[in-house]
């Protein structure tokens, strides 16, 4: 904890991050007004009583901004899950393991990883569809499972030569006790800074694929979905782009300082290693 205190990094991206949590836990303490609720002040510039100004609907965007939040910080949390659901798991098990199973899982990280991240999720959301949020976030984690299992790859090689791993297989315990009982505990480090890294990787990319029509439908509000519907106005009222972008911004950065804060905490021999 004293060195998570007297971290920088850590300290001004826990705050930036507890910030964008709190606006978006409870965002009737910034602003009254209803997401939902249509005004005629359409397109109204940022005043005193709008600070992000109004859309087309005469909605107030500060409103729409800190509710959309929670359904965007959600939607990026269930996206890790599925990707380190199925990348951490394929990454131990391939260290752990080695020979023939390391080198075909490693091999298939190796292709998956040689295309774009945009190419993939494209290509998901093309094939699947983009209603509800179910494809969106297989189509963003699967960009993400080939990075989680690299990284977990990495940093399970060396429990292979570790004496108490011997000393278990010698009594005969078996490759499952040995993975959940001694080698998965220990990587537990790695694994949150992982998953504080990517988190806004994947805020970036929702909003990415949102912009370009494929993201999050209509009923289900995000960042990305407002900075989308914006662009339409954004020569008129600049606001409706300017304001959710800065959003996007200011919680990815937090994101970021908080993940390299914590790795340079907790597994600094994992600097270095890190996929983008």
């Amino acid at each position: 904890m004293k060195r998570l205190l007297r971290s920088r990094m850590t300290l001004v991206g826990g705050v930036l991050v507890l910030a964008v949590i709190f606006a978006c836990t409870f965002p009737s303490c910034l602003s009254s007004y209803n997401p939902r609720a249509f005004s005629p002040e359409q397109l109204a510039a940022p005043s005193s009583h709008h600070p992000f100004g109004t859309d087309s609907y005469g909605r107030d965007v500060l409103s729409l901004v800190l509710n959309s939040g929670w359904g965007t910080l959600v939607l990026a949390a269930a996206t890790l899950l599925v990707s380190a659901g199925v990348g951490i798991p394929c990454g131990i098990l391939a260290g752990y393991s080695g020979g023939g199973l390391d080198m075909t899982l490693s091999r298939i990280v190796d292709v998956l990883m040689s295309f774009p991240a945009m190419m993939v999720a494209l290509l998901v959301v093309g094939f699947f569809g983009s209603a509800g949020r179910g494809p969106l976030i297989v189509a963003i984690g699967l960009t993400l499972v080939p990075r989680f299992a690299r990284v977990m790859r990495g940093s399970a090689l060396p429990f292979r030569s570790i004496e108490y791993i011997t000393a278990a297989r010698s009594v005969g315990a078996s490759r499952l006790r040995i993975l959940l009982r001694h080698v998965l505990p220990n990587l537990v480090a790695p694994i949150i800074v992982l998953c504080s890294t990517y988190l806004p990787y994947v805020i970036l990319l929702e909003s990415s694929l949102s912009f370009l029509g494929l993201g999050a439908p209509p009923d289900s509000p995000t960042w990305g979905r407002i900075v989308a519907d914006g662009r339409h106005y954004f020569r008129a009222a600049p606001w409706l782009v300017v304001f959710p972008g800065l959003t996007i911004t200011l919680a990815a950065i937090g994101f970021n300082l908080l993940g390299d804060g914590l790795r340079d905490v907790l597994d600094p021999h994992l600097r270095g290693r890190m996929v983008q």
